[in-house]
């Protein structure tokens, strides 16, 4: 979102979704409520269903025009059982499928511009095999969505 050099902020919060927190410490929700930013925690977006949440998003970008889209995964969203390398362990999580289910419409998307991975910390994971797991459970969207920007740029 920033306002870096004071030339007004990249996105605006009315235009930010924040999906899938398990934090339920008050304080720190309020935070995010205060904001204008859609906000969906894991147990609200289970009960909404995942499908639904991703569909009304595309909806609200095409409504509102937006040029584009950026997706930012924090890793720390899955379930610590299948990621536990991340500096913020927290109890429940996304597991693979629910995962994929939320972002292989996202990746489908003509509006998604980029996208970036965050929080997983490799020196919590020495031998590196919950990576590996990540990325075998996780990549076949990103395969194609790179697949698709290779086309579009030859």
């Amino acid at each position: 979102m920033g306002n870096i050099l004071n030339l007004s902020l990249y996105i605006k919060q009315e235009n930010l979704w924040f999906a899938g927190n398990r934090e339920y410490d008050d304080e720190y929700k309020n935070e995010i409520r205060n904001c204008n930013v859609k906000y969906i925690p894991l147990e609200m977006l289970r009960k909404e269903g995942i499908l639904n949440c991703v569909q009304s998003f595309l909806r609200e970008t095409e409504n509102k025009q937006l040029i584009g889209l950026w997706l930012h995964i924090n890793v720390d969203v899955f379930n610590e059982t299948i990621i536990p390398c991340v500096g913020s362990r927290t109890v429940d999580g996304l597991m693979h499928e629910e995962f994929n289910l939320l972002t292989y419409r996202l990746f489908k998307s003509d509006k998604l511009t980029g996208f970036e991975i965050a929080i997983l910390d490799p020196d919590l994971d020495t031998n590196g095999q919950y990576t590996k797991d990540f990325v075998l459970n996780n990549t076949s969207y990103l395969q194609q969505y790179f697949t698709k920007v290779n086309k579009q740029n030859s």
